[in-house]
């Protein structure tokens, strides 16, 4: 498939923080069905031999900013541009700067992600750097999009990174269970969305009940101050589409087209992968990516567990795995340390 770029290539709104922006833009793409893609550029820093680009993926209810808050220096993609890679953040549409454009409707979906948004989003990366394969670094949902795009099409990627990642069916969280009987009502909601962003203003106004209801959840408290927890709602927090909800519980399901669809990608993942994961994350602890690593061929994955018992300074949540001020000093390396073992 090819895809065609906009004329579109704004220069990215430079926080004070931000280092040469100059050498960053953002890039529209438009998928093959007509929608507008939202690619955020870190260009390469001169003096490096060529390298796989990076495209890195946020993960649900969440946008861009779940890799770059507040324009810091040491954001993932800066540090990726400095180490001598072209990285890209992919904005999955209906969110961020990927909505569709005013008075056209808004769609959103799982299958609209694999069958559109991604292969953009590579295909216009790989084309424009003259490449094979990029590396992918994804969260969460995005993590889970990596494995079957990459169980699909593993000689486009180089190396398959997973923060946070779960295989569904392996989470042993009873509100996901719930989703199973809720998943033909999901279908027929009248809403699009679930307005997520109101826990914005709740995090504002009673910050401590809020806390009290995202806290081992979405986070681990002890990692987020106050104003931080704030400060990151305020720029990545995104509404969460119904029909997203609906496919998770396809994917947690025994039965249906989509019950194994993540495990089987798995299967054909050949691709290196780094598996992370945190001990006080209940969407994705330890034993779901040890899981996810048994489903995966032989010698091609790794996994990490982020907690003291393991040498770190704090145990981590699912969300502060990413966008804590202490996974800047220790997630980050790992991430970092893994793309630069790969052969470019």
């Amino acid at each position: 498939m090819r895809h065609s770029q906009l004329s579109i290539d704004a220069a990215v709104p430079a926080p004070a923080l931000i280092v040469q922006p100059s050498r960053e833009a953002i890039r529209y793409v438009e998928a093959e069905d007509g929608h507008p893609l939202a690619l955020h550029y870190y260009a390469a820093a001169d003096g490096f031999p060529k390298r796989a680009p990076v495209l890195l993926v946020h993960g649900l209810g969440a946008n861009r900013h779940n890799f770059d808050l507040f324009g810091d220096p040491q954001a993932l993609p800066r540090q990726l541009a400095r180490l001598g890679y072209d990285a890209y953040i992919l904005e999955l549409r209906g969110v961020g700067l990927s909505r569709a454009p005013r008075g056209v409707k808004q769609t959103f979906g799982v299958d609209l992600h694999l069958r559109y948004d991604l292969p953009a989003a590579v295909d216009y990366v790989l084309r424009t750097h003259q490449a094979d394969k990029l590396h992918w670094v994804g969260h969460s949902l995005g993590a889970i999009l990596g494995y079957v795009y990459g169980g699909a099409f593993p000689e486009r990627l180089a190396s398959m990174t997973a923060v946070a990642g779960p295989v569904p069916r392996a989470v042993p969280l009873p509100g996901v269970q719930i989703l199973l009987p809720l998943r033909h009502l999901l279908r027929r909601a009248p809403l699009q969305e679930i307005p997520n962003r109101l826990g914005l203003m709740a995090l504002k106004r009673v910050p401590k009940l809020a806390r009290a209801a995202y806290d081992g959840v979405l986070f681990c408290s002890e990692n987020l101050p106050d104003d931080w927890l704030i400060k990151v709602a305020e720029q990545a927090l995104e509404n969460v589409p119904i029909s997203v909800l609906h496919r998770l519980g396809e994917w947690v399901s025994e039965r249906g087209p989509y019950a194994h669809e993540v495990e089987r990608s798995l299967g054909s993942l050949f691709v290196p992968t780094l598996l992370v994961a945190a001990t006080r994350d209940p969407l994705c602890p330890p034993h779901v990516i040890e899981h996810a690593s048994r489903l995966m061929p032989a010698g091609y994955s790794r996994t990490r567990i982020v907690s003291r018992d393991h040498g770190f300074q704090a145990d981590y949540g699912h969300g502060d795995l990413l966008v804590s001020p202490g996974a800047k000093r220790e997630v980050f390396p790992l991430l970092l340390d893994f793309i630069q073992e790969q052969p470019s």
